[in-house]
């Protein structure tokens, strides 16, 4: 049992790690590398942007009216959670958010 324990914590953390440095990665760059993985035509490449880009205007259009209640949920959240941490805890709290993707940099 221990030993399965550890395995799921090393795949966990493995997998996690992964996620994190894609996630970090400019999403153009991410892009690219995607298509030349599967060897996109010149055709392809513009074909699938089109179809992403018609389903980023979509999400948009649907998430737009929520957004004001999103970004009020978002706030109130983050004002409870900081309320949580000590000075020094919130000092490193800070740091890290500081190098955390936002909203709007590309990546959505």
């Amino acid at each position: 049992m221990l030993v399965g324990a550890a395995v799921g914590i090393f795949v966990d953390r493995q997998l996690v790690q992964g996620r994190l440095e894609r996630m970090s990665q400019d999403p153009r760059t991410v892009r690219q590398t995607f298509f030349t993985d599967l060897k996109f035509t010149s055709q392809q490449r513009t074909a699938w942007d089109s179809v992403w880009s018609a389903r980023m205007r979509a999400d948009s259009a649907l998430m737009a009216p929520i957004m004001p209640q999103r970004d009020s949920l978002r706030k109130a959240t983050n004002e409870r959670l900081r309320a949580l941490l000590t000075p020094e805890q919130l000092k490193l709290y800070d740091e890290r958010q500081q190098h955390r993707p936002r909203p709007g940099d590309g990546r959505r």
